[in-house]
């Protein structure tokens, strides 16, 4: 999957929960995986919460 997060796409936004120091620049584009987390909470509750299993560019 090739997506920006934190950008609108057809499931809304995503809101990684553990995106690594180097992936934190705005506009990055990046491949990964991940898990969706219903069973947290964000302060933010901008989009749907996800734990990063595999990230690269």
């Amino acid at each position: 999957m090739r997506v920006q997060l934190n950008e609108c796409s057809a499931t809304g936004v995503l809101e990684p929960i553990n995106l690594p120091e180097a992936f934190r620049v705005d506009g990055l584009v990046v491949n990964y995986d991940a898990d969706p987390r219903p069973d947290l909470a964000s302060i933010c509750q901008i989009g749907q919460l996800i734990e990063l299993t595999r990230i690269f560019q």
